[in-house]
């Protein structure tokens, strides 16, 4: 597994911002696929590397057909990149000591509640333009879970939020499925697991959904979960790193 080091810089903007949703996007002839440009990433995960295109420069979905095409509701022809943030502690009894089931120690972790669907979901969302995926996911976590932007958040919690996201590592780069993907306009994710091993950290955080998630609460992992997309795989992925109760 990869690590990846947040720093201050994840409670800084990008210049540039959700450049998809405010009329900027560019026509789909001028676009560069299977490269990043301008802080724009278009490549894949597919195992296979590169995106197909067809006449008119259109992006075919390398995943398999889903029953519709064109961009649909989706930002980007493509690839549209998302960072999903499993953030976890390891559930404990009253006395401080650790909760095993089948002699694994049992994980929880944040859920978010989406306001959309009503779904249980990882804190997460897309990367915006010129944005990293750290910093995509240091803003959907605060925005989602916390119930604050990063221009809220006092000195407290930024220093919580840093202690937290000093350390991640990532689980998983996959393809989202996710019922908004398209045959031209698709939606990959890179999940990234935070853990608070001691519990000290996250104690400080008070849950509180926000902008497009109505409840957050910390929610134990196990088989049985129900989540929105991907979401079940991400957090199995994140069990099985820890060796933890799935």
């Amino acid at each position: 597994m990869s690590h990846l080091v947040i720093t201050t810089q994840l409670i800084s903007r990008p210049v540039l911002s959700r450049s998809n949703l405010n009329g900027l996007t560019p026509t789909i002839s001028s676009i560069a696929f299977n490269d990043i440009v301008d802080g724009v990433n278009r490549t894949t995960c597919h195992e296979e590397g590169a995106i197909s295109i067809l006449k008119g420069n259109i992006p075919q979905n390398p995943f398999g057909r889903t029953g519709m095409t064109g961009r649909g509701v989706l930002g980007k022809w493509g690839v549209n990149q998302a960072a999903d943030t499993v953030v976890t502690r390891w559930k404990r009894a009253r006395d401080n000591t650790i909760l095993e089931r089948n002699g694994k120690k049992v994980l929880e972790f944040v859920a978010v509640q989406r306001v959309d669907n009503n779904m249980w979901a990882i804190p997460g969302g897309f990367v915006d333009d010129g944005e990293t995926y750290a910093q995509a996911q240091g803003r959907e976590f605060m925005e989602e879970a916390l119930g604050m932007s990063e221009e809220e958040i006092d000195e407290k919690g930024v220093n919580a939020i840093h202690d937290l996201f000093s350390n991640g590592k990532v689980v998983a780069n996959i393809y989202s499925e996710d019922p908004r993907n398209t045959d031209n306009a698709w939606i990959e994710t890179t999940c990234v697991n935070f853990h608070d091993d001691t519990g000290d950290t996250s104690n400080s955080l008070v849950l509180k959904g926000g902008d497009d998630a109505k409840h957050a609460k910390w929610m134990v992992i196990n088989s049985q979960l129900n989540l929105f997309a991907s979401h079940k795989k991400l957090v199995r992925l994140v069990a099985e790193y820890h060796h933890a109760y799935y």
